[in-house]
């Protein structure tokens, strides 16, 4: 379970999404500001207005970004994709259907590419399609002690990221010094 959504269960936008976390209530993409969060949603509307989300046979998710009209760029809603992991934000993946947005699960960014596609106007336009692996579907190995379980809390592997990265959390420390008046 994700932020308390299950996968395959339909949602409502406005009730289970929007009056818990709040964000944009229009478009594909919402950032909720007081979330370490980013929802993204798919579905066949999108083709009206040139997105062809799709899910490629080794798994990963092409996710069209936004912008209806002109080329696509790597601002608001996109950067927030992209960027997502390094910001400490979780991806949420819905799909639109009749009955509602049927959540199908976390995703991470891997990488994007641009390709040409029309626009709400039937225009030809760079369009950034962002490759999203379900997080499920992410095996890594790390090495450790025989024995050693890794942490199952969200803190305990980002400090294990930052440990990995050489990233040391400050410290206290005495400092002497000599002050002259």
């Amino acid at each position: 379970m994700s932020w308390g959504f299950e996968e395959g269960k339909v949602y409502n936008r406005r009730a289970d999404i929007h009056a818990k976390f709040g964000g944009q209530q229009q478009g594909g993409i919402i950032t909720p500001s007081q979330h370490s969060l980013v929802i993204i949603i798919t579905g066949e509307e999108g083709l009206a207005h040139g997105y062809d989300d799709r899910t490629r046979d080794d798994g990963v998710f092409e996710y069209f970004g936004e912008g209806q009209v002109g080329h696509m760029v790597l601002q608001r809603g996109n950067l927030a994709i992209g960027s997502h992991a390094a910001d400490g934000k979780s991806l949420l993946l819905f799909r639109k259907s009749k009955e509602g947005l049927r959540f199908v699960g976390e995703m991470v960014y891997e990488k994007h590419h641009v390709e040409q596609a029309p626009d709400r106007e039937g225009k030809q336009r760079d369009a950034i399609v962002f490759e999203l692996r379900p997080l499920s579907a992410i095996v890594e190995t790390t090495e450790g002690t025989a024995g050693e379980e890794p942490p199952k809390t969200l803190e305990g592997l980002r400090a294990l990221a930052k440990a990995a990265a050489g990233i040391v959390p400050p410290t206290k420390t005495a400092d002497v010094r000599n002050i002259y008046q």
